[in-house]
């Protein structure tokens, strides 16, 4: 399940301006509860068994569900957030999202919503088509056609 959340600090706030969206995170849950994310503190992309605990608690958070996920898909999902486990955070590149430029990607390091949307396109799930994963803000996920709004909780 795709987590994109309603951050509160300076930067979600910068992000949400800057991409005229309600969100500034972007994270996948698993069924049993666990957490991936590329987070800027702690070692960039980690796995949390206690999701949301690298936020401000009482932060917003919308879950989204995948059409038709199979499990296939969600297990390759998985492996591929699993195999991310301590690669770096991406500052470079939350910069080239920032101001549009493409030079600062670094397809070694991941930010929160490339590391979703490249997870989803190592399953062969189209989130967007022609789209690369650096391009891809958190709020952008919302928009997919492929995705249905489930739920909204808080961080705790």
């Amino acid at each position: 399940m795709i987590a994109l959340y309603r951050g509160k600090s300076l930067i979600s706030k910068a992000i949400k301006w800057r991409t005229w969206t309600p969100y500034s995170h972007a994270s996948w849950i698993t069924a049993a509860g666990e957490e991936y994310e590329a987070w800027p503190k702690g070692g960039g992309v980690q796995m949390l068994t206690d999701w949301g605990a690298n936020h401000t608690p009482g932060t917003p958070v919308d879950l989204f569900r995948i059409h038709n996920l199979d499990g296939y898909q969600r297990r390759a999902i998985q492996e591929f957030l699993m195999a991310q486990v301590g690669k770096p955070y991406d500052f470079g590149g939350v910069w080239g999202f920032m101001d549009r430029d493409d030079k600062d990607h670094n397809p070694d390091k991941w930010f929160c919503s490339e590391l979703v949307f490249a997870a989803c396109r190592a399953a062969d799930v189209s989130i967007f088509r022609r789209v690369a994963a650096h391009r891809v803000s958190p709020g952008m996920l919302a928009y997919s056609p492929v995705l249905d709004y489930a739920d909204r909780v808080y961080a705790s």
